[in-house]
This record gives C-alpha cells, structure tokens and sequence, in this order.
C-alpha cells in the first residue's frame, strides 16, 4: 500500500441491472410464465405482443422471442434469452398481459403470476422508482422478500439462481450508496 502498488477496493456494489435483467431473474420469472401458460404457451405471448405498437427505440422483433420456434428451445434449455434492454422493454407490456389477461382467465397459475408480478416490481423500484425517487431502502428490501417468498409459495425453489440471492443485496447497498448504477462500479479505497 505504501508504494501505491495495492489499491484494494473499500466498497463493492453488484449493479441491478445484471441481477435482474442481464441473465437474470426476470428471463427466468419470463420462461417459468410461458412454459406454465396452457394450452398454446409461447404462441399466446406471441400473439399479445403483436398486438403493441413499440416505441422506436425498442427492437421490433420482440414478439418474435415467444414464438413457438423460440419456445421450444427454450423449453429445451429451461431458460428465456434476451438482451437486458429487451426485458425492461417488453416487461411493462408482460405485466399488463398477466394482470388483464392471464389472470382473470387462469391460463397460469395464479402463484406463478404472483411471482412474475414479485420480480417486476424489483425492476420497477430499482429502475423508475430512482428516476422518481420513488424507491427507498426498506420498500426495496420489502420486495426482494416478497419476490423470494413468492417462488417459495409457488413451488417454483428449483428455477430460483443464485441472482435471486443477490436481490435481497440491493436495499442495503442502496441504503449505504443512496444510488444503485445499472452497471458494474467499484471504488479504489484512498491510502
């Protein structure tokens, strides 16, 4: 330290953005919903999604990620793949299709929903809820409870990665740091 040569860091901060969207709880919250959806699954998402006109800068190809070509490998590989900035894109709009539709006609399971639903509302907190100061450390604490004791209560322990560990982690940094970044940051400690 005193030639300057180490420089160890004093904090470390996982970003939201990886825990929830990048690979994260949310793809796997989006396969469990399709995979559970009966009869047509994906192609119902599929559908739903044709239905929107998407802002100009979202991709246009997101309804193509639920169609039955894509669900069947997904299904194979037990997970759903996008990019981050397709989840947060196309996740307001999954929302509303499990709130108005999915929901009130039992197409899945209303503890999967539940669980869908915990998920998305981290993403609200830590995205939006910072742009509006809308979030603080305890409702954010709040969540990530709700969201892990949600997959508990749908039986749904064994799609749950070490990602879902990692939520219960941003309330406290958010506590600690007043701002959680959606990317990587860490600070060299001054010696």
């Amino acid at each position: 330290r005193s030639s300057d040569l180490l420089q160890p860091a004093s904090q470390y901060l996982h970003d939201w953005m990886h825990c929830l969207v990048s690979a994260g709880i949310v793809q796997v919250a989006i396969y469990v919903l399709g995979s559970n959806l009966k009869p047509h699954g994906w192609q119902v998402i599929c559908d739903y999604m044709q239905l929107w006109q998407w802002p100009h800068h979202l991709p246009k190809h997101l309804d193509t990620l639920f169609n039955t070509k894509h669900g069947k490998k997904y299904d194979t590989a037990k997970k759903f793949q996008c990019q981050a900035s397709e989840a947060l894109g196309m996740l307001p709009v999954l929302v509303h299709l499990v709130k108005s539709f999915l929901l009130p006609n039992e197409l899945v399971c209303p503890r999967i929903c539940k669980a869908f639903l915990a998920c998305a509302h981290i993403v609200d907190l830590v995205h939006l809820g910072q742009i509006w100061n809308a979030c603080n450390p305890g409702a954010l604490q709040q969540a990530a409870e709700m969201c892990l004791q949600s997959w508990v209560d749908a039986n749904l322990q064994e799609y749950m990665i070490k990602k879902f560990h990692w939520a219960l982690h941003l309330g406290p940094a958010f506590q600690r740091f007043q701002k959680l970044p959606s990317c990587f940051a860490d600070r060299k400690s001054v010696v």
